[in-house]
């Protein structure tokens, strides 16, 4: 048995392309990103759990913004192996209006209509960091190590065949 020890961005791209010249099966590839977005998943829960806490309950934008999407994308290749985490939340008036910018209001400031309709106010001051403080207190390490134990997996897999 070989020991292996995979230690960051770098290792995990190495061990993406050393999949990819096997041959045309990925399964060693999905498996590896499927176990990281599967260490992702507390993030997720948690960046829902903060947007109810810190963000305001009145007018209901707490419920709202942890409506949204959270989704984790596995990047593999070589210049830019990583993971990023990524929320989006459609506007849902029916009216067409623009996608909830979560960006703004992770970093302390929002915006509202009028009973649905323009003109827009604000800004309004929001307590920062929903979305970020829940990625880098609550799960980043856990990621972490999900990240490492699947490229290490993955590896082991390559050299035992």
């Amino acid at each position: 048995m070989v020991a292996i020890r995979v230690t960051g961005a770098r290792e995990i791209a190495l061990v993406a392309a050393a999949c990819r010249r096997i041959g045309p099966s990925r399964v060693i590839v999905n498996t590896m990103a499927k176990e990281i977005r599967r260490g992702a998943k507390p993030i997720r829960t948690a960046i829902k759990a903060r947007a109810v806490q810190i963000l305001p309950s009145s007018g209901g934008l707490g419920r709202y913004v942890a409506a949204a999407r959270i989704t984790t994308l596995v990047r593999r290749s070589a210049k830019s192996a990583g993971v990023l985490i990524r929320g989006r939340r459609k506007d849902t008036s029916g009216r067409g209006g623009p996608a909830v910018d979560l960006r703004r209001i992770d970093l302390g400031s929002t915006r509202h209509l009028s009973w649905g309709r323009p003109p827009w106010h604000g800004p309004q001051a929001l307590r920062p960091g929903f979305f970020t403080d829940a990625v880098t207190e609550e799960g980043r390490d856990q990621l972490e190590r999900a990240v490492i134990e699947a490229a290490e997996a993955a590896a082991r897999e390559i050299v035992n065949g």
